[in-house]
């Protein structure tokens, strides 16, 4: 897992090109960059740009991928993302390859506050509960670039 602030997204161009490019795009992206699915480089590197209330941690569910990691970043509102080592989580439904994913439970005891700039990095394990509220319930609007690695 990285989390850092997006102008200090160039340190981590070398983990590859697909990263390069995700990095470039976010910082290139419009504020008022329409919602919804973004192909940069077609099914290996494409963007979701997305607006959601958060919720309690109860009401969210941790998740883990296998072919992509997800760069996430904040444009506006704030939140807590949960992350853990998925060899520490529960596997709770079976990992869809239709939905790339796999559904976990555990306990909320590592998290991230995410406010606009801010980034975060999930590998394939690193288990991350998104969406949860800082301090109360409020929108977020989010990208989450999918790079895909395997």
């Amino acid at each position: 897992m990285i989390y850092d602030q997006l102008p200090n997204a160039p340190l981590y161009t070398g983990l590859g090109e697909r990263f390069a490019q995700g990095f470039a795009y976010l910082q290139n992206l419009a504020p008022d960059a329409p919602e919804g699915k973004h192909e940069i480089d077609g099914t290996d590197l494409f963007a979701a740009v997305q607006s959601y209330e958060t919720a309690p941690p109860a009401a969210k569910k941790w998740e883990g991928h296998r072919l992509y990691a997800d760069i996430q970043y904040v444009l506006a509102g704030e939140e807590i993302i949960y992350h853990r080592d998925i060899a520490r989580l529960t596997v709770k439904t079976e990992y869809n390859p239709a939905k790339e994913y796999t559904i976990f439970e555990g306990p909320e005891d590592q998290s991230l506050i995410m406010r606009p700039g801010s980034f975060a990095v999930f590998w394939p394990h690193d288990g991350h509960k998104p969406g949860c509220f800082v301090t109360s319930p409020a929108t977020v609007r989010k990208v989450v670039v999918k790079v895909r690695i395997a």
